[in-house]
């Protein structure tokens, strides 16, 4: 692919929404947006994801946007959420010119963790881990999430000078 020296931001959207952000080869800038407050509906979480994410592209534009691919919901609401966040965020980067990739679910954890198929509480677990390991802030399971779609999505526009790491539980799928 190809690679100009920009941000790689990484996104595991939810209604608290993991964001990772940062050069291939640095360390990346982990933090959590709520975007949902106690009773609000579709529209509210869905203006507060507009109002968030159009703010980042209006201060500095990334290199890419690589945002978690979507997995089966639950419920509807679930559904409805998901499908919406994906759809503002892609949207929003597409309207601004930004390369999106979607990470599927498999492929990012097999990078970061060294297992693809793991259930969503032990990948959760594993991220946070890992990121203590490699010395990565993050302030929830959320941001550690989107730090390894950081880096999966790092390994694809600049392989060559992306961080290596050996991951926490490689080879063992607990």
């Amino acid at each position: 692919m190809w690679y100009r020296g920009g941000e790689v931001w990484a996104l595991d959207p939810a209604t608290k929404t993991g964001f990772a952000r940062g050069c291939p080869a640095d360390k990346p800038i982990l933090t959590t947006i709520a975007l949902k407050l106690e009773f609000d509906d579709y529209a509210d979480i869905f203006g507060r994801a507009v109002t968030w994410f159009s703010g980042m592209l209006a201060e500095g534009l990334p290199e890419l946007v690589i945002i978690e691919g979507l997995v089966p919901a639950q419920n509807h609401a679930n559904a409805v959420i998901a499908h919406g966040l994906h759809a503002i965020f892609s949207g929003l980067a597409v309207a601004y010119k930004v390369p999106v990739e979607f990470a599927p679910v498999a492929a990012w954890r097999k990078y970061f963790l060294g297992v693809g198929r793991i259930s969503g509480e032990r990948a959760k677990a594993q991220a946070v881990a890992l990121c203590q390991r490699l010395g990565w802030s993050a302030p929830d399971h959320n941001a550690a999430e989107a730090a390894g779609i950081w880096l999966y999505g790092c390994s694809l526009v600049a392989p060559q000078i992306t961080r290596r790491h050996e991951p926490l539980f490689a080879g063992r799928g607990k």
